[in-house]
C-alpha cells in the first residue's frame, strides 16, 4: 500500500465533487452530513461515517444543505484495493463506520508533514497513522447499519410517521421531522410522498385534523379540540375543519349527538 496524498475540508453548503480517480479514495466524516452517490445508489452519511471510492468509478459527493460535512481523506494507490474485497468491501458496499471520528482525525493530523518529517523514520510514522485509521473503521463495521441509504426508506418512512404521532400536538414542522431521521429535508419529503402519497406537511395537516375529530367525539370544547390537536391558530383550523369536512367543528358534534 502506497499513500499518495491526504487533506481535509470544511466544505460550504451544497458543496459538490465527483468524477472518477486513477486510485483508492477514502473519505471519514468528521462532523456534519453530506450524500454519496454511485450510479443509480445513494448514501446519506453522519459523523463518523466513511466511504471509499474505487479506482475509476465514476461517483458524486455533496455536503447537506444545512449542516455541511466537514471531511477528511487519505488517497492510497489499488494495491490496497484487493485487500478490501477480501474483507467484503466493494463499489456495491463502500461504507464503513467509526465510533471515535476525533480519534482517528487525531491520527490524520499527525500525518501532516512538519519539521519531523526530516527526522529519520517519519514515512513509518505516518504509514502507522494510516493503518491506525484502516484498523480503527474496519474493526466497527458492525455499526454499518447506522448508514442511511435509499434501501431503508421504508424504515425512515416509518421512524417519520412514528415521530409525527407522537408530537402532531405540538408546532413541528417539516424541518423537525427531516431532522428526526437525519435526512435532507428535501430528501426526506420525496420520499415519504414516494412511499404514502403525502407531503410531509399535508400529513401532519391531515393528522391533525383526524385528532381533532377524536377530541370533538370525546366531548372536546372546539377551541380545546383545535389547539389539542396541534393547531396554533384558531381561525385557521375553524376554515380547514370545514373545507375538509364540508361542516365546521360544531356542526360536526351536534350531528354526532355531541353538543345541542
Amino acid at each position: 500500500m502506497n499513500l499518495l496524498f491526504c487533506g481535509e475540508e470544511h466544505c460550504s453548503p451544497s458543496h459538490e465533487f465527483g468524477g472518477h480517480r486513477p486510485y483508492l479514495i477514502l473519505h471519514i466524516v468528521r462532523k456534519g452530513r453530506g450524500s454519496f452517490s454511485w450510479r443509480s445508489k445513494s448514501w446519506f452519511l453522519g459523523e463518523g461515517d466513511a466511504f471509499l471510492i474505487f479506482p475509476e468509478e465514476v461517483h458524486l459527493y455533496q455536503a447537506d444543505a444545512v449542516d455541511p460535512w466537514h471531511y477528511f481523506w487519505l488517497a492510497l494507490d489499488r494495491s490496497i484495493v484487493p485487500y478490501l474485497e477480501d474483507q467484503g468491501f466493494s463499489q456495491e458496499s463502500p461504507i464503513l463506520r467509526s465510533s471515535d471520528p476525533d480519534k482517528i482525525y487525531c491520527l490524520y493530523k499527525s500525518m501532516i508533514p512538519g519539521r519531523e518529517e526530516r527526522e529519520a523514520g517519519w514515512d513509518l510514522k505516518q504509514y502507522a497513522a494510516v493503518y491506525g485509521i484502516l484498523a480503527d473503521l474496519l474493526s466497527h463495521r458492525e455499526n454499518r447499519g447506522a448508514v442511511l441509504s435509499p434501501s431503508v426508506r421504508p424504515d425512515h418512512v416509518k421512524a417519520m410517521t412514528t415521530f409525527m404521532g407522537e408530537y402532531f400536538h405540538t408546532p413541528i414542522a417539516v424541518q423537525d421531522v427531516a431532522d428526526y431521521v437525519h435526512l435532507e429535508r428535501t430528501y426526506a419529503s420525496r420520499i415519504f410522498k414516494t412511499e404514502t402519497g403525502y407531503g410531509i406537511a399535508g400529513y401532519i395537516r391531515i393528522l391533525r385534523l383526524e385528532k381533532s375529530r377524536e377530541y370533538l367525539l370525546k366531548g372536546f370544547s372546539v377551541k380545546q379540540a383545535a389547539y389539542s390537536s396541534g393547531f396554533q391558530v384558531y381561525e385557521n383550523f375553524l376554515k380547514l375543519f370545514k373545507k375538509t369536512y364540508g361542516l365546521s367543528p360544531g356542526v360536526f358534534q351536534k350531528d354526532q349527538g355531541i353538543r345541542e
